[in-house]
Protein backbone atom coordinates (compact mmCIF):
# COMPACT_ATOMS: atom_id res chain seq x y z
CA UNK A 1 0.00 0.00 0.00
CA UNK A 2 1.33 3.41 -1.04
CA UNK A 3 0.53 6.78 0.12
CA UNK A 4 1.54 10.48 -0.21
CA UNK A 5 0.61 13.50 1.00
CA UNK A 6 1.49 16.76 2.39
CA UNK A 7 2.02 18.12 5.91
CA UNK A 8 0.15 21.98 6.32
CA UNK A 9 2.78 22.71 8.22
CA UNK A 10 5.86 21.49 5.88
CA UNK A 11 7.09 22.27 2.54
CA UNK A 12 7.88 18.39 1.87
CA UNK A 13 5.70 15.58 0.83
CA UNK A 14 5.50 12.45 2.50
CA UNK A 15 5.45 8.97 0.89
CA UNK A 16 4.37 5.72 3.11
CA UNK A 17 5.07 2.30 1.98
CA UNK A 18 3.91 -1.20 3.59
CA UNK A 19 5.47 -4.08 1.75
CA UNK A 20 4.88 -7.54 2.41
CA UNK A 21 8.02 -9.59 2.27
CA UNK A 22 9.01 -13.19 3.62
CA UNK A 23 12.15 -13.61 5.77
CA UNK A 24 13.84 -17.21 5.13
CA UNK A 25 14.54 -19.34 8.70
CA UNK A 26 18.18 -17.77 9.98
CA UNK A 27 18.21 -14.58 8.52
CA UNK A 28 19.43 -11.51 10.18
CA UNK A 29 16.50 -9.25 10.71
CA UNK A 30 18.77 -6.21 10.87
CA UNK A 31 20.75 -7.09 7.66
CA UNK A 32 17.95 -7.61 5.72
CA UNK A 33 16.07 -4.50 6.45
CA UNK A 34 19.89 -2.63 6.10
CA UNK A 35 19.64 -4.06 2.34
CA UNK A 36 15.88 -2.88 1.79
CA UNK A 37 17.15 0.74 3.31
CA UNK A 38 19.98 0.54 1.09
CA UNK A 39 18.10 -0.05 -2.20
CA UNK A 40 15.51 2.50 -1.35
CA UNK A 41 18.12 4.94 -0.51
CA UNK A 42 19.74 4.11 -4.09
CA UNK A 43 16.13 3.82 -5.72
CA UNK A 44 14.98 7.54 -4.28
CA UNK A 45 18.43 9.46 -5.20
CA UNK A 46 18.00 12.69 -3.35
CA UNK A 47 20.62 13.51 -0.74
CA UNK A 48 17.91 15.27 1.24
CA UNK A 49 15.40 12.38 1.77
CA UNK A 50 14.90 11.66 5.18
CA UNK A 51 13.98 7.01 5.07
CA UNK A 52 13.33 5.29 7.64
CA UNK A 53 12.81 1.24 7.17
CA UNK A 54 11.70 -0.69 10.00
CA UNK A 55 9.40 -3.68 10.74
CA UNK A 56 5.72 -3.81 11.19
CA UNK A 57 3.92 -5.18 13.73
CA UNK A 58 0.23 -5.31 13.09
CA UNK A 59 -2.18 -3.88 16.05
CA UNK A 60 -3.98 -7.00 16.28
CA UNK A 61 -1.69 -9.70 16.90
CA UNK A 62 -2.68 -9.98 20.30
CA UNK A 63 -5.94 -11.28 19.33
CA UNK A 64 -5.39 -13.70 16.89
CA UNK A 65 -6.84 -16.79 17.99
CA UNK A 66 -5.64 -20.67 17.03
CA UNK A 67 -8.33 -22.57 14.35
CA UNK A 68 -9.21 -26.01 16.23
CA UNK A 69 -6.64 -27.68 13.67
CA UNK A 70 -4.03 -25.70 15.37
CA UNK A 71 -2.46 -24.08 11.88
CA UNK A 72 -3.75 -20.84 12.85
CA UNK A 73 -5.70 -18.27 11.28
CA UNK A 74 -7.23 -18.80 7.84
CA UNK A 75 -4.49 -17.24 5.19
CA UNK A 76 -7.17 -15.11 3.48
CA UNK A 77 -8.37 -14.08 6.75
CA UNK A 78 -4.95 -13.14 7.93
CA UNK A 79 -4.35 -11.17 4.95
CA UNK A 80 -7.42 -8.96 5.12
CA UNK A 81 -6.44 -8.35 8.90
CA UNK A 82 -3.01 -6.84 7.65
CA UNK A 83 -4.54 -4.79 4.60
CA UNK A 84 -6.94 -3.56 6.85
CA UNK A 85 -4.44 -2.31 9.95
CA UNK A 86 -2.09 -1.42 7.19
CA UNK A 87 -5.02 0.90 5.62
CA UNK A 88 -5.81 2.01 9.28
CA UNK A 89 -2.06 3.10 10.02
CA UNK A 90 -1.33 5.35 6.64
CA UNK A 91 -4.88 6.74 7.42
CA UNK A 92 -3.56 7.63 11.17
CA UNK A 93 -0.41 9.29 9.91
CA UNK A 94 -1.77 11.29 6.75
CA UNK A 95 -4.00 13.00 8.97
CA UNK A 96 -1.73 13.01 11.68
CA UNK A 97 -0.99 17.00 10.98
CA UNK A 98 -4.53 18.19 10.89
CA UNK A 99 -5.01 17.08 13.96
CA UNK A 100 -2.15 18.85 15.80
CA UNK A 101 -3.93 22.38 14.83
Amino acid sequence: DHRSWHSKFEDGVINEVYCKGHVEGGTDLDEFIQTIFDKVTEAVDQKDAMISVSRWTPGFVDDLVESDNGEGDDTQALTRKLAREASKRLDKSAHKAEKTD
